[in-house]
């Protein structure tokens, strides 16, 4: 570089830093004067009586009650094929209630697991059951019809409907 392109570089900067100094001053003073009107216009306002405060309602009281929805397997499939996002608002927060017969039985990360077969289809429904409910899944025999709860329905990418934190319903019984 020669004494030009340093006198030019130099003065650039020190233009550069003076603009920024003055932009700094201005804000500095602009905040300042808003401060200022914002302590006259509370000091002016007027002091109102003391509201009453009105106790809210109990927490309980607001919980909307899960509603219970029935479908039989093939149903439940027609309505993931009809309209994924339709029966996925529908059922969520509520509890589906499906009543099917048990194609497979296992674990899945050390949880019991079941397979719901859907008629006229390979599909099945798996339903995943937490670890808690070991004993009672483990008295199921494929071929038994089962009433599952479920609060947490999903399609999964591969097409395969899924009962997520399930639960045995009381109809349960050996056919």
């Amino acid at each position: 570089m020669n004494k030009h392109t340093d006198n030019v570089s130099y003065n650039k900067l020190l233009k550069g830093t003076g603009i920024f100094i003055v932009l700094f001053i201005a804000m500095c003073w602009v905040l300042t004067k808003t401060e200022e009107r914002d302590q006259q216009v509370k000091s002016q306002q007027s002091v109102e009586a003391p509201v009453e405060a009105v106790p809210a309602p109990p927490v309980e009281d607001s919980v909307p009650e899960a509603a219970v929805y029935r479908y039989t397997p093939k149903e439940l499939l027609e309505a993931f094929d009809a309209n994924e996002l339709r029966i996925t608002h529908k059922l969520n927060g509520n509890i589906l209630a499906l009543r099917g017969k048990i194609s497979d039985i296992g674990l899945s990360l050390g949880k019991p697991v079941i397979g719901i077969s859907i008629p006229d289809t390979s599909k099945t429904i798996r339903v995943f059951f937490d670890s808690d409910m070991v004993d009672l899944v483990s008295r199921l025999n494929v071929g038994d019809y089962v009433l599952v709860g479920s609060p947490d329905v999903s399609l999964n990418p591969f097409g395969t409907i899924h009962l997520r934190n399930a639960s045995l319903l009381n109809d349960t019984a050996s056919n």
